[in-house]
């Protein structure tokens, strides 16, 4: 029975919101109109906006490619740079003096007691170095 009551209780509490009063009449109609009038305003705008989009998106596509060829490619007869050979005989060249300037400090520092000019040149240096 108390649910009964309560759930009454409720709809009345509703009903009462819906039902305007005499001297809210005006206020309420007033209000309707204002919401009514935005509500068409805002219509009027989305309706423009699409026919914006719709007009926006048929000229993008009657719009041609934005790529135009200008010249066709053609092959080259021959290659003009670099030089397969210069590069070859330069790279050759360059290891050449890489791997001597590794190889004869590695000869000397290996057999010092051959020169002993070296030896006493070698001595000094790692005192010159321990310092």
């Amino acid at each position: 029975m108390c649910a009964t009551r309560e759930t009454w209780r409720i709809r009345k509490r509703a009903l009462r919101q819906l039902i305007v009063s005499k001297g809210r009449a005006s206020e309420a109609g007033l209000e309707y109109v204002r919401k009514l009038r935005d509500a068409e305003y805002n219509e009027t705008i989305f309706n423009t906006l699409v026919r914006y989009f719709q007009a926006a998106k048929l000229d993008e596509a009657k719009q041609d490619a934005l790529i135009q060829v200008i010249d066709h490619e053609t092959t080259p007869e021959g290659r003009s740079f670099p030089k397969r050979s210069l590069i070859v005989v330069g790279v050759t060249l360059l290891g050449f003096r890489f791997a001597v300037c590794i190889v004869l400090p590695q000869a000397s520092f290996r057999h010092p007691k051959e020169n002993p000019v070296a030896t006493q040149k070698l001595a000094i240096l790692r005192r010159m170095l321990s310092v």
